[in-house]
């Protein structure tokens, strides 16, 4: 076991090796982002919160309860729903290592006139750390 939290350390810590169009970095919670232009389908963009933890991480008693998170926190957000109308899509789904957010939205709202992506931010944070 100890060779399988090693090796899975040495992939978390393995840097993205930068190209002209890929933006990475660190924000001050120590959260690693990349951006990277997205060319089609135009005028659209993808977003993805990918959160290291998953079924592997739940106890003997547990099994299921990774899957449940999911749902509550961010299939469950009433910001997830304000997404409903816009031409947005939004899901989730959990593996054994992996809680993943993820929403397929175009660069505008096309019922308020708005930039998509701080609405897309907002149903992350709502869905990684805002559930309450």
């Amino acid at each position: 076991m100890e060779n399988a939290t090693t090796d899975v350390r040495a992939v978390l810590d393995t840097e993205v090796k930068p190209t002209d169009e890929l933006v990475t970095g660190r924000l001050d919670n120590g959260m690693r982002y990349a951006i990277m232009p997205n060319k089609l389908p135009p005028q659209r963009f993808e977003a993805h919160l990918e959160i290291n933890a998953g079924s592997v991480d739940e106890l003997p008693g547990e099994q299921g309860m990774a899957h449940l998170v999911e749902h509550v926190t961010f299939l469950g957000s009433k910001k997830r729903e304000g997404l409903l109308g816009t031409g947005a899509r939004a899901n989730a789904y959990t593996d054994f290592h992996h809680t993943v957010f993820h929403v397929h939205a175009p660069l505008v709202n096309g019922v308020s006139g708005r930039p998509m992506l701080p609405q897309a931010s907002a149903v992350f944070h709502r869905g990684s750390c805002g559930a309450r």
